[in-house]
């Protein structure tokens, strides 16, 4: 995460999860490195809901709650 973005809602978070925030990184963008050093997943914002998508599309938390 950069310096000024939201931290995401917990419920969006798995255990298999490690937030870091980039305090000399101006902006408030967020950005998923997958565990090869790639960047899997990158936004200008934090959105929960894309993020929660693509970390549970990943097999990395719970999948988002049907809202329909």
């Amino acid at each position: 995460m950069q310096r000024d973005a939201d931290a995401p809602p917990d419920p969006v978070l798995g255990p298999l999860v490690t937030v870091v925030r980039m305090t000399d990184s101006p902006g408030r963008g967020v950005v998923a490195v997958r565990p090869d050093g790639h960047v899997g997943f990158r936004c200008g914002t934090v959105d929960a809901a894309l993020l929660s998508g693509w970390l549970s599309l990943v097999g990395a938390a719970a999948p988002p709650p049907d809202r329909s």
